[in-house]
């Protein structure tokens, strides 16, 4: 049995249910934060190990307080934001970890579907394709 593939599936077949996939989204996140925190992989640097652990968390701070977050490129300075304690949510970010919850692909199709070119940037369409769909909650800056 393939604990990954059937939560995966579970999201999958909720896609319709944004409020209902949010939870779900959150919950693997928690998991993942805690299983980083607590089943460290001694093969990599610790340096790898703060960024990953570092990574989870800022996403999911960004994805629970929607109110005090901002959509960011990757590329775009953050910094203030920080300062100002306001969340970044990275575009980027956001999709590599919706790559791994294995439904970047309905979520492309989502974005493709409703106008976006199939030229366009996978994770920019993945980002696209969860705000339609009302997955990734408005922000109190774009």
């Amino acid at each position: 049995m393939d604990t990954v593939k059937i939560y995966t599936n579970i999201i999958k077949d909720n896609m319709n249910r944004p409020e209902k996939v949010n939870k779900l989204i959150n919950f693997g996140l928690t998991a993942a934060y805690y299983y980083v925190c607590f089943f460290k992989d001694r093969r990599i640097p610790k340096s790898l190990h703060y960024l990953n652990k570092y990574s989870i968390k800022s996403i999911k701070d960004s994805l629970a307080n929607p109110q005090n977050s901002a959509w960011v490129n990757l590329f775009a300075p953050s910094e203030f934001l920080i300062a100002m304690d306001i969340k970044p949510l990275f575009i980027e970010a956001y999709s590599s970890f919706m790559s791994g919850f294995f439904i970047e692909d309905y979520l492309i199709d989502t974005a493709e579907s409703r106008g976006m070119s199939n030229t366009l940037c996978s994770y920019h369409k993945t980002f696209i394709g969860a705000s339609e769909l009302n997955i990734l909650k408005k922000p109190k800056f774009m």
